[in-house]
Order: C-alpha cells, then structure tokens, then sequence
C-alpha cells in the first residue's frame, strides 16, 4: 500500500490512480446467472447433458456470489477514503488494471457471442446434405465436425420444433404400418420440448458474458499477459496488489467460462437443428411413400409386405438417427461444446480456480 494510506486523499487524484471496489461489487449485481433448465428440456437422452449444463450453472452463480463479497472486502480492507478507492503500488498491477479496461477506459475486443448478431458472418450455417437419408451417419469425426464448423450467430436454431415434426410424422405413418410404431416410441426420448427455453439460456450466458466483461475487460490475451508480469503468491498475496491481481484473474477466468458455455451450448443446439432438420427431411419423405403405398395396399392388399417394408426401413433410419443424437449430446459434452469450460485459469505458473472467500 502507499504511504498515506488513512489520510484523506482527493477523489479527482483518486480517480486516475485506483479504483473503487464498492463501485466494482455494485456491478455485480447486473451480473446474473441463466436460471435453471427445466427437467429434459434436451430432451430424454440429452438429460445428462443438462445435469453437465446445471452443474457449470451452479458454479457460476456461486462465484459471482463470492466475486461481489471479494470485491466488498477489498474496498473495505484497503479503501483510502469515503469512496473507497484502491490504488496500485506496483506499476504492473497498474498495467493490468489499465489493460482489462478497469481504469483509464481502454477499448476491448468483441467478445463473438451468439446472441451478438454483429459477429454473424454472411454465410451462415453448411445445410449441405452430409446425412445420407437410409442409414445416416454415426461416426464420431462426422459429430466433431459438424460443432465445429458451425458459424457462431444468434440464437436461431428450432430443434424443439424439428424433432416434434418428426414424432407427429411418425404417428402419422404408424397408422400405415406396423413397423414404424417403435419407432415412434424411440424418437420421442429424442424430443426437445421448447426452442425458447434453449435459446432463453444461450442468451442469459451471453448476456453474463457481457456484464462481467463490463468489470474484467475482455482482453484476455493481453490481460493474462499483463498477469503474468505480476505473480502474486507469497506474502504479497495479502497485500492490496496480491488482492487485486487475484481478483482480476479471477474475474477473467469467470467471464471467459461464461463465454464459452454460451458458444458452446449454441454450437450443440446448432448442430441439433441440422441434425433434427435432416431426419424431419427424411421421415416426411418416406411418411409420403408409405402413405402413398397404404392407400395402394387398401385397394390391392398383396402391396401390404411393401408397406411394411416401407415401415421398417424407415425405423432404421429412425434408430440410427436416436443414436446419432445421443452421439452428439455425448460429443458435445465430453469433446467439444461444454468440455473444458470450467478448466481452471493458468497463468505464470499460477492456476486460477475462481475468487478468493472472503
């Protein structure tokens, strides 16, 4: 700490120099978690994906609980007048605060969120046809690939609608021909309930993103490098510096953890639409076929076994289609959409797991 810490001090020369942490902890509450999903709102089979999601969630809304008491401490521990201004004492911790944009204002870079159309690029989302319609497609580099090639937009996927347009042509075909009856029974683990209630939540983690990257900045690049210069353990770790530095990392690895569940969640929902809109493509195709064929076999009943082969060759399609859903719920949780968003921070030998409790 500087030497007239006690003594008052101007606000204006406060102001260039520190920070106010009070002023810090009031952002905090403009920092809002995503509510809970509802039961199977991933459907059936996806339900240990949201179990993944509640879990991260939870973490989450317990780290801004303990952000905002940290930040309450260190105003109070080291504020320096009625304002309860912090200010720096090693030039790096100045530089730090500078380049996370919580003094002086520096411009940060987008932060490339879903529901921030701004960031869509032009050409959208690949719709070409890579499912073929009799067995589709169950490898794993297939499932990769299609969350990874995704263009990250706003939040305009329909799986929920997509999946339910199937069911109803199921139903629809099942009065036709026996076969697609388990079908039926099958694709409705399948079934997403609501799009809006997806989309709410991929929104309310970009919105989180946002608000914390009004406190932290959203350079992250230059911040960790910023952390690195500092190191912070030993005994200036309970110095206002080490408190500080702490701090930041802290909120950075909270605002990037934000971030990718946001991105992440709209890259497995996206995949899901395409996925969902390919089987909805091939069920109406083949519910056609088959209808067309019943009507036939009502007037020529030795056209039945057609119908029913009809039936079974579109629950083939149906079950490969269940697995591949459940493939990428998988993927999408261990490999690439939500895997590693909770990874602690590691900077400068150090590793960062969230804020301090204070």
């Amino acid at each position: 700490m500087a030497k007239n810490d006690g003594y008052a001090v101007s606000h204006e020369d406060l102001t260039d120099a520190g920070i106010s942490f009070h002023h810090v902890a009031e952002q905090f509450n403009y920092c809002q978690p995503p509510p809970p999903l509802h039961p199977f709102a991933l459907s059936v089979v996806g339900e240990f994906c949201r179990h993944t999601h509640e879990r991260i969630r939870a973490e989450v809304e317990q780290q801004l609980q303990y952000g905002q008491a940290e930040a309450k401490a260190i105003g109070e521990k080291f504020g320096k007048t009625a304002y309860s201004y912090v200010e720096p004492e090693s030039a790096n911790v100045k530089n730090l605060l500078d380049v996370a944009g919580m003094v002086g204002g520096r411009p940060q870079p987008d932060l490339h969120l879903p529901h921030d159309g701004r960031d869509t690029p032009t050409g959208g989302v690949d719709r070409s046809p890579v499912i073929p319609l009799g067995l589709l497609s169950g490898t794993l580099a297939f499932v990769e690939a299609r969350i990874k090639h995704l263009a990250v937009k706003e939040f305009t996927a329909n799986p929920a609608a997509k999946s339910q347009a199937t069911l109803r042509a199921l139903i629809g075909a099942r009065n036709f021909s026996i076969a697609v009856g388990a079908a039926a029974t099958l694709w409705g683990a399948t079934v997403i309930p609501s799009d809006d209630n997806v989309g709410r939540t991929v929104d309310d983690w970009s919105r989180l993103a946002q608000a914390l990257a009004r406190i932290f900045g959203s350079d992250f690049d230059g911040t960790e490098r910023a952390l690195a210069e500092v190191g912070w353990s030993g005994a200036a770790r309970d110095s206002a510096d080490g408190r500080i530095t702490e701090f930041v990392a802290a909120g950075i690895h909270l605002t990037q953890m934000s971030a990718r569940v946001s991105r992440g969640l709209n890259d497995l929902m996206e995949a899901m639409d395409d996925l969902h809109g390919k089987v909805l493509d091939a069920a109406l195709l083949m519910l056609a076929a088959i209808m067309a064929a019943g009507a036939a076999a009502a007037i020529w009943p030795t056209l039945r076994p057609v119908v029913e082969g009809m039936g079974s060759k579109l629950t083939m399609v149906i079950v490969s289609a269940a697995s591949l859903v459940s493939l990428l719920y998988a993927v999408g949780v261990s490999k690439v959409a939500l895997a590693g968003v909770d990874d602690p921070l590691r900077v400068g030998g150090h590793e960062v797991r969230g804020f301090r409790r204070s």
